[in-house]
């Protein structure tokens, strides 16, 4: 799992190098949906209130997100994918089922970009540049910013607990919707939990 969100940067290249305009990047459903809505960038980009090289990108659907990851693995020669929601999560708190957060222990505003949560921590109101709150904030594997900033895509079909990765929720060719984890820089600690799901369309 990479170490920060996606940024800007990064996507701006999969951008330049062609990334909406080769059908092999992206999965069949991803291909129809670029082609039929002309989409050229994610959603919000170029907004004022995201931009910068050095913070995460957004707006990016599953679609996107997928064939983004599939131009990182031809250019790096490795295998680059979403995880599934349970290698997420475990990335996210380890062992440690007892902590609702990456850090372990208690809710701590400092330790995350989120929106407002008592009378002394209010929302910066955007998104910030990837780092800011490493490595104070980060999981017990070194990750950081899995709560706050930006939702994060898995690959995993929205779903039932208990995990289960034989049940056909990694099917890659389904058109439901698919699981995003780690709350946002806009909501507050009652979504900004390990443990919080949330599905979207994968358009």
């Amino acid at each position: 799992l990479s170490q920060f969100p996606v940024t800007n940067g990064i996507y701006g290249q999969f951008i330049a190098d062609g990334g909406y305009q080769n059908p092999e990047l992206w999965t069949p459903d991803g291909w129809a949906w670029r082609t039929r809505t002309r989409r050229a960038h994610p959603l919000y980009w170029g907004d004022a209130r995201f931009v910068g090289e050095a913070r995460p990108v957004v707006g990016v659907s599953w679609f996107e997100a997928m064939a983004a990851a599939r131009w990182v693995s031809l250019k790096t020669g490795r295998k680059v994918r979403l995880p599934s929601e349970a290698e997420w999560e475990y990335a996210a708190r380890g062992s440690n089922l007892k902590s609702n957060y990456p850090w372990g222990g208690a809710w701590d505003p400092k330790k995350l970009n989120s929106g407002y949560n008592d009378d002394t921590h209010r929302s910066v109101g955007s998104t910030t540049s990837v780092g800011v709150f490493s490595p104070a904030g980060d999981g017990p594997f070194g990750h950081a910013e899995m709560l706050g900033q930006v939702w994060e895509w898995t690959n995993s079909l929205f779903r039932p607990y208990p995990y289960h990765a034989q049940d056909g929720r990694e099917d890659r060719y389904s058109p439901d919707g698919r699981v995003m984890r780690g709350g946002n820089w806009a909501d507050g600690k009652y979504v900004n939990r390990v443990t919080a799901r949330y599905y979207y369309p994968p358009y």
